[in-house]
């Protein structure tokens, strides 16, 4: 089947706006029909960081610009529901077929009407299975070696007493003309891949630069595909007996600075690469999510933790989930003894 033809005709049978809402995303309507909320997939409280609309050709394409989460499987609306769902893609083609009841035409792979098909199987609706990452291909080492001459340049990294041994393992920098963190990203072979810059301030996320643009807390480097990488595996052998899998960089630094293997997923939704890079360099997996809740009661981090130990587990990777005290995450833990304790007194015993 022609997915691409299949998905673009999708408009002949539902509207955008009832397609998001059957699959409970809110959004508003904006003007030439882009849609505009928070972003389902990482469930942030940004109002616009998500944004769907109806391309030329008839197909709908959507972004997340806060956190990158169309990158992970695309951004086109099997992408969406597949982020959505934590299904692979044929899983949620099948979705969308089953929901829908599609009809299509067999000779133009074109939506025609409704019905339910009978090409599609229980079969194909399965959880995500690894997929190997493209080959990495380098990126100017000019910026990396600049920002890293530039670190002292700001008071970031001492106020949250991270150590001129973390700063200079992860090779952290930053960046005089952002006034942003430099953040690089290493692949398995210690190829500099791309980077993320963030906010040196979170008074100053969502509020506008002098150049008109929204100020977000951390923003990649153009052609990263984080869904293809696992922060800090570079500074990991190539097999071991247990890793601590975490959602942001804090996270990283800190299990590092103590003497924990840990890897960052960009968040809490795990690709199919990812899940290969996981399966090459261990059997044995602690999910330690943040533990944030919304205004709205949702939590981003445990929600994403439990599909992501479904994940592992159907994928015979041996997985514990390890949730730590409300509102907290373990970056927290360079300026928090609390944290420090609770890591000491727990996390390091599940290590252990």
């Amino acid at each position: 089947m022609n997915t691409t033809k299949t998905l673009n005709s999708l408009h002949e049978v539902i509207s955008l706006r009832d397609f998001l809402q059957s699959f409970g995303i809110d959004v508003v309507e904006e003007r030439n029909g882009v849609f505009r909320g928070k972003c389902p997939i990482h469930n942030g409280n940004n109002p616009s960081a998500f944004v769907m609309y109806t391309r030329e050709d008839g197909g709908w394409s959507w972004a997340c610009h806060t956190h990158d989460c169309h990158e992970v499987n695309g951004n086109n609306v099997i992408g969406l529901i597949a982020s959505l769902k934590n299904l692979d893609i044929a899983g949620a083609m099948y979705l969308i077929n089953k929901k829908f009841k599609l009809k299509i035409d067999r000779k133009t792979n074109v939506v025609t009407g409704q019905y339910v098909p009978k090409f599609a199987s229980a079969a194909n609706k399965r959880l995500l299975s690894p997929i190997q990452p493209p080959i990495s291909i380098p990126v100017d080492k000019s910026l990396l070696v600049k920002a890293s001459k530039n670190v002292f340049k700001t008071d970031y990294f001492k106020k949250l007493n991270i150590s001129i041994d973390i700063i200079n393992r992860f090779n952290l920098g930053f960046s005089e003309e952002s006034n942003r963190i430099f953040i690089p990203i290493f692949d398995n072979n210690n190829i500099f891949v791309g980077y993320y810059t963030r906010c040196t301030d979170d008074k100053f996320i969502d509020t506008i630069d002098i150049d008109g643009n929204a100020i977000v807390r951390y923003k990649s480097s153009a052609g990263f595909k984080k869904r293809n990488f696992l922060y800090g595996r570079n500074l990991i052998g190539e097999k071991i007996n247990k890793v601590v899998l975490v959602e942001g960089f804090k996270n990283v630094w800190f299990l590092d600075s103590i003497g924990i293997p840990a890897v960052s997923i960009f968040g809490h939704s795990l690709s199919p690469q990812q899940l290969y890079l996981l399966k090459e360099m261990t059997n044995n997996v602690i999910i330690c999510f943040d533990n944030d809740v919304d205004e709205t009661n949702k939590n981003a981090g445990q929600d994403g933790a439990k599909k992501v130990h479904k994940i592992l587990s159907v994928n015979k990777i041996n997985a514990i989930n390890v949730c730590p005290p409300p509102n907290k995450d373990i970056g927290d833990a360079f300026t928090d003894e609390t944290m420090k304790e609770w890591i000491k007194s727990t996390l390091e015993n599940e290590y252990a």
